[in-house]
């Protein structure tokens, strides 16, 4: 979240000091960053579908090889195979589709570790290459009529990336590779064409018939479920937009003054209060800048405080305490780190503010108290407060409690 305000404020800034009232704008900005996490939630899970659906094309290939090998000790010992046609039963009905679906699954294993392709795309892939497989099953054995219902499955698995395209391609393919194996492909020589066998005519009738259904019900699934996660996305979209702005300033970017109670609540329960350093800061002589120089240019000031306390964010939490008076937490910093660091950012503002203010004297006062775990939090807050109050009157950058 802090991230976007960073970005909020660079693009308020974008050739010069932009005012505050671009506010479409930063809704669409906060939209896509929060849409943005949402969307790479889901495709993680999509990741985790990936995995289910390659490891169930694994399942489906290894349990057709022990099938086949189990059937294959059966033939051999009866009547039914002569010993001069067992290398090409092993070749025909072992090895070949064996082989071909571990090309398959080598491919499936690069596509869901690649990172050319996006997840949508990825799952895309592994659909088809399911379909691959579970053509290469059916043309081998497609005298056992049951095999038809291998691509079922197939398509089955599309649901769970909730995305129509990929349903639809999986479906669309598997039935013309279905149509094409039966009527074009005679692999299994046991097998015998629709138009010489009437039941298997109705079997294979069927199986298009059950596929038709489960690709039809399949989309129709589809479709509910996109409409679901994009309802999901524009209430999680809705909920963090709300979160925000009871976290965040909506004017600098900054944590607002109820973030400071919570983390001050949060520090309680953890007990580290003496791991920290409480600085209260405002802008000197603020009230000549919107008298003398406008309101617009008193909000560039603060724009231009906030957007360096924004930078600093690694080594302190900002929060707008109100007006142009600020507060910052430092952990396990020492005193004379800190001041240095409220030096420096006074150094910073007096020169960027320069070019809008003019001649006016203006600068940053800091009240610097270290945090005591037997200390309430009013105190601390006033304590601090009248830091800042003796900085200001007697001119001083920093004023530390002692």
């Amino acid at each position: 979240m802090l991230e976007y305000y960073k970005t909020r404020f660079f693009i308020k800034h974008e050739g010069g000091h932009g005012d505050f009232n671009n506010n479409k704008r930063e809704e669409e900005l906060m939209e896509k960053h929060h849409i943005g996490n949402v969307q790479d939630r889901y495709n993680e899970i999509n990741k985790a579908g990936l995995k289910l659906q390659y490891n169930i094309a694994v399942i489906l290939t290894v349990f057709a090889f022990i099938a086949e090998v189990l059937i294959g000790v059966y033939v051999i010992q009866t009547p039914l195979l002569e010993s001069s046609s067992l290398p090409v039963f092993l070749m025909k009905y072992i090895i070949v589709p064996t082989l071909t679906n571990s090309v398959l699954l080598f491919v499936g294993h690069y596509i869901i570790n690649t990172s050319e392709l996006d997840v949508s795309n990825k799952a895309l892939s592994l659909s088809l290459i399911i379909v691959a497989i579970s053509f290469v099953l059916f043309s081998a054995h497609s005298a056992f009529t049951a095999t038809y219902y291998f691509y079922i499955h197939a398509v089955f698995l599309t649901v769970i990336y909730a995305e129509p395209k990929i349903t639809k391609i999986t479906f669309f393919v598997s039935v013309s590779a279905l149509i094409f194996s039966e009527l074009f492909l005679f692999w299994d020589v046991d097998r015998t064409s629709i138009f010489q066998d009437p039941s298997r005519m109705v079997n294979f009738f069927t199986a298009i018939a059950i596929l038709l259904a489960t690709g039809i019900i399949s989309i129709i699934v589809v479709n509910i479920e996109r409409q679901k996660n994009d309802a999901s996305i524009d209430l999680e979209n809705q909920r963090l937009i709300l979160e925000s702005r009871l976290q965040f300033d909506e004017m600098t970017g900054l944590y607002n003054k109820l973030e400071l109670q919570n983390t001050f609540a949060k520090m309680s329960i953890q007990n580290d209060f003496d791991q920290n350093i409480f600085v209260f800061l405002d802008i000197n002589n603020f009230k000549h800048v919107n008298d003398y120089c406008g309101h617009q240019a008193g909000d560039q000031c603060i724009a231009e405080l906030s957007t360096i306390l924004l930078s600093l964010s690694n080594d302190f939490k900002s929060f707008r305490f109100g007006g142009d008076e600020f507060c910052l937490l430092f952990h396990n910093f020492t005193i004379d780190q800190v001041v240095s660091k409220c030096e420096a950012i006074n150094e910073t503002f007096i020169n960027l503010v320069k070019p809008i203010v003019g001649n006016l004297d203006i600068s940053i006062s800091f009240g610097v108290s270290q945090c005591s775990q037997n200390q309430s939090i009013p105190d601390l807050i006033d304590q601090t407060d009248k830091a800042l109050y003796e900085a200001k009157k007697y001119r001083q950058i920093v004023k530390v409690v002692t």
